[in-house]
This record gives structure tokens, sequence and C-alpha cells, in this order.
């Protein structure tokens, strides 16, 4: 008979993700990539408390930073477990927000619930 895991155990999940998916990919209406950033990345921050069980992973970026074009509209987040894999992870689709001149900012805070409660 199958039985649930501890909340250690999902402790250790949580914990494994929050070291190993480390890159935020952010994509435009169009579905197509525009930048993806890693956890090292000063603009990107695991925003949540120990032993929660709800991970938050904040990306802050704005028009005047080189990487952003402008303008763009960004309508979702994806996490990646590497700067070049194609597959996807946990993706977060969100309403559409454009970015227009160097002044405009956008945060994005993609949360993963574990164990997801019904």
């Amino acid at each position: 008979m199958a039985t649930e895991i501890t909340e250690f155990g999902y402790q250790q999940i949580r914990n494994f993700i929050e070291g190993s998916w480390i890159y935020i990919a952010l994509i435009d209406s169009g579905d197509d990539e525009v930048l993806r950033l890693s956890v090292s990345d000063p603009r990107v921050t695991w925003i949540h408390d120990p032993n929660d069980a709800i991970l938050r992973l904040r990306v802050q970026i704005q028009g005047s930073d080189i990487d952003v074009p402008i303008p763009t509209t960004f309508a979702k987040s994806i996490l990646y477990n590497s700067a070049v894999s194609s597959d996807i992870i946990h993706e977060r689709v969100f309403d559409n927000a454009t970015i227009a001149n160097p002044n405009d900012q956008l945060t994005v805070t993609h949360s993963i619930e574990v164990p997801e409660q019904p």
C-alpha cells in the first residue's frame, strides 16, 4: 500500500528544487523566450521563508536593463535546470505586462507548492 511521504521528505524535495531549478526564463506574448536568468543574477531571488511549502522565485527587470528589448510584452515564466535546456520543469502564465520604455519595471513571482494542496 502506498503512503504519503513525511514533511521531512517534502522539505528534501523543496531543497532539491531550490538548489537545482536555478534558471528562470521570461517569455513574451508571442511565446518566444526573451531572457533566461540564473538565480545568481542579482535580479533573481528566492523570497520564501525556510521550510515554507510554497517556494517563491522573484524576478525584477526594467526597461533600462541591457538584455531587455523595448518594447516587449511578457506573458509567462518558465523554470529550467540549466542555461540551455529546452525541458520545461514548471511554467507560470500571468497577465500580459509590457515594458515600453527604460523606466518601466516588471516583477514576476514564480510560485511552486510542494506538496500541492487541493
